[in-house]
């Protein structure tokens, strides 16, 4: 148990409060830096020791302290007003201050400080500044995050009009993905109606046949844990941790598989930007299948088209028929479609 020594003054505590004070601790943005400034404070207006500290209940852990070498890990309290805080050496009080985070934040003094209530008002509005701050930070934070995926979907769909190939694609996106989930083993897959796979690939390794087994058997995003047993062991060895299927109306079009991430941290299957980035991708694969198929379309067209014009030339010319003085000939051709079936 520490032993403090009592200072009696009759000097009151909010005789000491300045201006620098009151912003010093409206310019925090944090509640650890509130913490810390308002302790600085209540020591400046000569309190002999303060303890903040944040939790509900009756239990509190400290966030921040001075004049006191030890302060419990844990600090319990019984009564609802001015609660004594029994892990303390002396008789203390307890002020609570404001709501943060969910949890209820308090200043604990030894007991009976004079004239420590006007600056326990001064923190209650400070603190309610630094939240509303921490609000505003956290919106603007949002919009930011929700800006750059909008600008992401952009780019990403510019991408997909303006890229005529599986390879140029998956290589943008790869580089995207690899370095927002800032992962070193990424594998993206591409399957056209045929069957045929296009991978872009980063310390993956796996056939077309698993792929493919991949793509039919898992249709929602999972976790290596939540795969069946023979393909948890083939994505083991791969240090595959993470599947997300590409799929546009129910049919799968390509897949993602992801590694861990190099920080330890782990990846979260509703992060907004993978989810929306995962569904602007297969759409964008979709969208280079539609335009395959225009692009064959209209190849087997050009092909017809000279097919036509070539059965068209194997018809005697007017200028030929007219040498013939004894008969009046014409010749004409008009096949069902591009071109003509017997000639």
């Amino acid at each position: 148990m520490l032993s403090l020594p009592m200072k009696q003054t009759s000097e009151r505590c909010w005789d000491h409060l300045s201006a620098d004070h009151v912003v010093a601790l409206v310019s925090c943005r944090s509640l650890e830096e509130f913490a810390a400034v308002l302790c600085m404070l209540l020591c400046d207006c000569h309190v002999e020791w303060c303890i903040v500290a944040r939790g509900g209940g009756g239990t509190y852990h400290s966030i921040a302290h001075a004049g006191l070498e030890v302060v419990p890990a844990r600090l319990t309290s019984t009564s609802d007003v001015l609660r004594p805080i029994a892990e303390l050496p002396t008789q203390c009080d307890l002020h609570r201050i404001g709501l943060s985070e969910g949890e209820e934040i308090v200043t604990i003094v030894r007991s009976r400080q004079e004239g420590i209530e006007p600056i326990i008002a001064v923190a209650r509005a400070a603190l309610d500044t630094v939240a509303q701050r921490r609000k505003t930070a956290t919106l603007e934070r949002s919009l930011l995050e929700r800006n750059q995926l909008l600008q992401t979907m952009f780019e990403l769909t510019r991408d997909a009009t303006v890229t005529t190939s599986r390879e140029r694609l998956l290589h943008i996106a790869g580089l995207r993905l690899l370095a927002h989930t800032l992962t070193t083993r990424l594998m993206l897959v591409a399957i056209d109606r045929h069957g045929n796979c296009t991978t872009w690939t980063r310390g993956i390794r796996l056939d077309c046949r698993t792929i493919i087994e991949l793509t039919s058997s898992i249709s929602t995003p999972c976790s290596l844990d939540e795969c069946s047993s023979a393909l948890r062991c083939l994505l083991a060895d791969q240090y595959i941790e993470y599947v997300l299927p590409l799929r546009v109306r129910e049919e799968p079009v390509g897949i993602i598989l992801l590694g861990a991430r190099a920080d330890g941290s782990q990846l979260k299957f509703d992060d907004a930007f993978l989810v929306a980035y995962a569904n602007a991708l297969a759409v964008a694969l979709e969208q280079l299948e539609l335009v395959e198929r225009l692009v064959e379309q209209q190849r087997l067209e050009q092909e017809l088209l000279l097919a036509r014009s070539i059965q068209q030339r194997l018809l005697p010319t007017s200028d030929h028929l007219q040498t013939i003085h004894s008969a009046m000939i014409a010749a004409y051709l008009e096949p069902a479609r591009h071109v003509s079936g017997d000639y």
